[in-house]
């Protein structure tokens, strides 16, 4: 069930494929199990990275960012 809030909701108005668009062009990586690699172990999230991957966790049960 959809819980994310409606101001981060209108951020992503293409819903989940505009975020996981914008995440892949920022050279992101989605797993298998809908967790997300960045492009380097230590790239630290932009704030609009960091919104992208909360909207998917909180509207769409994606699993967050992981680190290797």
């Amino acid at each position: 069930m959809p819980q994310t809030t409606p101001e981060r909701a209108a951020r992503w108005p293409g819903m989940d494929q505009e975020a996981m668009q914008y995440l892949v062009q920022r050279g992101f990586e989605c797993t298998g199990d809908f967790y997300w690699m960045p492009p380097t172990p230590e790239h630290k999230l932009t704030e609009k990275e960091n919104d992208a991957v909360l909207y998917l966790i909180e509207e769409w049960d994606f699993g967050g960012v992981l680190r290797q």
